[in-house]
């Protein structure tokens, strides 16, 4: 969020062509060099850009490595730049914190993008970005994984990412260790780095998830803590503000319990650092709805989020949305705290006035208030759908990819639609839910439920 006074930021106009001039609040939808998660803001339904691609996943766009004084900031200076058409970037920026490659778990995602409105100088991509295909020939990696350009993006920008998105099973991350001995102390440090001014009760609540953990990896802690926030902490945009005077983490996980996703990511990270695992603070887009006349994703101002990435030695840095764990706490439709925009503006100008992303303060900070009320109302979803079982989750999945399945249709039916029309899917895991609603509905041989779940996830991650 852009304010560090502990205010709410409500809603704030949007000029498609960025007619408030450089610098206006109303040109960017998305990041600064510093984020405060003690505030909260929404933004309205603008249409950002239209993603075409073979696999929708949330858009990073910039990545924080310091937590101090409550608030994100990044260390990273900026590198020389890369050029050619396309542009080759080494996986995690290129200063990874252990072996990678250890699984050779990796689909091709390439995700075609036009931008429907200005944003600043950020390239948003599927983690993790390998090569990228822009009209300007040069962008910027820095070593914290943002991906920049060295030209403004205004509307009517086109570029390609290709990302190679980790698929390795999670049975597979579940078991891989940290090992001190093969990793860049420099770059360990980085990723772990907390003030010394944690809590004394935060620290002590970390060290009773890592002893409660079922195995000491970075990812098996990373379930823990995410799996503690989903049972005691609340979604809520209604939740009271942090005072400037007290720890935002220890605010969310000891008083208030409720939040959005900015204390929720942060509560997660700092968590995670306590253990000894690298983590950090992302902030991006989530994929947005998918247009069933044009077949592409539409990311609008509200689906900015922020979430959490791990670091798993051989496989990389996987995300968690912790957000995403935990139950919505108020109506999310009414009444909104808001300041200011004059208020908003005098901050970043005193704030982050050398920041080369100060100006691009505002989707992300602002926006994810309003994303993760859509993310709670999906998560809120996705669980009634999973107690109705593996079939209604699949039927679901479907129709948001412009597959409609008629009341009169068998599951038989339903499956081979789907494979006419998103050859992509997994045929196997298709005809693994479809037995299983056969083995429901006319008791033939089938799996049963929980693998049938399981073959659900499978087409989620696949998505």
């Amino acid at each position: 969020p852009a304010s560090t006074d502990g205010g709410q930021i409500g809603e704030l106009p949007f000029d498609e062509g960025g007619a408030g001039g450089p610098g206006s609040p109303v040109d960017y939808f998305g990041f600064a060099g510093i984020v405060d998660p003690r505030s909260v803001g929404t933004l309205d339904d603008t249409p950002i850009m239209r993603v075409r691609t073979n696999r929708p996943r949330p858009l990073r766009g910039v990545v924080f490595d310091t937590y101090i004084g409550g608030s994100w900031t990044r260390t990273a200076e900026e590198p020389p730049p890369r050029t050619g058409l396309p542009i080759a970037l080494p996986l995690n920026g290129g200063t990874p914190v252990g072996p990678v490659g250890g699984y050779p778990a990796r689909q091709e995602v390439t995700q075609t993008i036009e931008l429907l409105h200005a944003t600043p100088n950020l390239v948003f991509a599927a983690a993790e970005p390998v090569e990228l295909w822009f009209a300007g020939r040069s962008a910027h990696l820095w070593s914290d994984g943002t991906l920049t350009t060295p030209v403004d993006m205004p509307a009517g920008t086109v570029y390609s990412v290709v990302s190679a998105v980790d698929v390795t099973p999670r049975q597979d991350l579940r078991h891989t260790q940290l090992d001190p001995a093969t990793t860049d102390p420099t770059a360990l440090t980085r990723w772990t780095q907390l003030p010394d001014d944690v809590p004394q009760r935060v620290r002590e609540l970390a060290a009773e998830l890592q002893a409660s953990s079922p195995a000491q990896t970075p990812y098996a802690l990373a379930e823990t803590v995410q799996a503690h926030l989903g049972q005691r902490v609340e979604y809520s945009l209604g939740a009271p503000p942090t005072p400037a005077s007290e720890d935002p983490v220890e605010h969310l996980l000891f008083q208030t319990q409720q939040g959005w996703c900015e204390p929720i990511a942060t509560a997660m990270v700092v968590l995670l650092r306590e253990m000894g695992v690298p983590a950090r603070f992302v902030t991006g887009f989530q994929p947005g709805r998918r247009d069933l006349l044009s077949g592409q994703q539409i990311v609008r101002a509200s689906d900015a989020h922020a979430w959490v990435e791990v670091f798993v030695p051989r496989v990389g840095w996987v995300s968690f949305d912790p957000t995403g764990a935990t139950s919505l706490a108020l109506d999310p439709d009414g009444p909104q705290s808001s300041v200011l925009l004059l208020q908003l503006v005098r901050w970043l100008t005193a704030a982050v006035p050398k920041d080369p992303l100060a100006w691009v303060a505002l989707a992300l900070g602002v926006g994810a208030g309003g994303t993760a009320v859509r993310q709670a109302r999906r998560s809120a979803a996705a669980r009634r759908l999973r107690r109705a079982g593996p079939w209604p989750r699949m039927v679901d999945l479907l129709r948001r990819m412009g597959v409609e399945a008629r009341p009169t249709d068998t599951p038989r039916e339903v499956v081979a639609r789907a494979r006419r029309a998103c050859p992509d899917l997994d045929p196997g895991v298709l005809d693994m839910v479809r037995a299983h609603e056969e083995r429901r509905r006319y008791d033939a041989p089938g799996p049963d439920e929980a693998t049938a779940h399981e073959a659900v996830d499978r087409l989620v991650r696949t998505r």
